[in-house]
C-alpha cells in the first residue's frame, strides 16, 4: 500500500485502499483471462469470444469494425461510433455477420433507473411532463485533449452529454417527448 501513495505523492489512505483492491481484483482478473499485449494478436486468437473496446472515441469505428471482421462479438464504450454513418455501418456488419454488437451505457444497467421507470410506469410520481438533466464536470481545457480536440472526436456531446440525451430517452421509454 506504500506504493501508491509514492506514485501519487498525495494520495489518502481511503485511496491508496481502494487502488489496492483494484490491483488484486486486476491480478486475479489477469489469472483468469486471456491477456495480449498487441490488439491484433487479441483478434487474431481463436479462444476469444468477444472484445471490449475502450479506447479513445476517435478510435471505436476502427476497432469495431477490425475485431467484427475478425469475428468477434464486440461491447464498444459509449459512443460506439461519431457518427450516424459510422454506427449503420457497424450495427450492418455485425448483422451480416451474425455477432453481438452493443454499446456499453452504464445509466441503461444502473438499478436506479429501471426503479425510475417503474414508478413513472404506475403512476405513483405523477404524468412526465418535463426532464431537466444536468451532468457536470470540469475539466481543464487543453486543445490537444481527447475531449478538446476535433480530430479526436472531442466535445462535450459525445462524451458527457449523451448521458444527459440518453437518460431522457430512457426515463421516456426511448419515444419522442411531446
Amino acid at each position: 500500500m506504500i506504493l501508491p501513495v509514492i506514485l501519487r505523492k498525495i494520495f489518502s489512505l481511503a485511496g491508496a485502499f481502494r487502488l489496492f483492491k483494484k490491483f488484486i481484483f486486476l491480478l486475479i482478473f489477469l489469472s483468469h483471462h486471456i491477456f495480449h499485449l498487441k490488439h491484433i494478436e487479441l483478434l487474431n486468437d481463436s479462444e476469444v469470444d468477444a472484445v471490449y473496446i475502450s479506447n479513445p472515441h476517435a478510435f471505436h469505428f476502427d476497432s469495431v469494425i477490425a475485431s467484427l471482421n475478425a469475428g468477434k462479438n464486440v461491447l464498444c464504450e459509449k459512443p460506439a461510433g461519431c457518427s450516424r454513418s459510422q454506427l449503420d455501418e457497424m450495427i450492418n456488419l455485425a448483422k451480416e455477420k451474425n455477432l453481438f454488437f452493443m454499446e456499453a451505457m452504464w445509466t441503461a444497467f444502473n438499478p436506479c433507473i429501471a426503479k425510475i421507470k417503474e414508478c413513472i410506469k404506475s403512476g405513483i410520481i405523477g404524468e412526465l411532463k418535463h426532464i431537466d438533466s444536468r451532468f457536470c464536470n470540469r475539466i481543464a481545457y487543453n486543445p490537444k485533449d481527447r475531449l478538446y480536440a476535433p480530430e479526436l472526436a472531442g466535445g462535450a456531446l459525445l462524451d458527457l452529454g449523451i448521458y444527459n440525451i440518453y437518460f431522457a430517452m430512457m426515463i421516456n421509454d426511448f419515444s419522442p417527448v411531446a
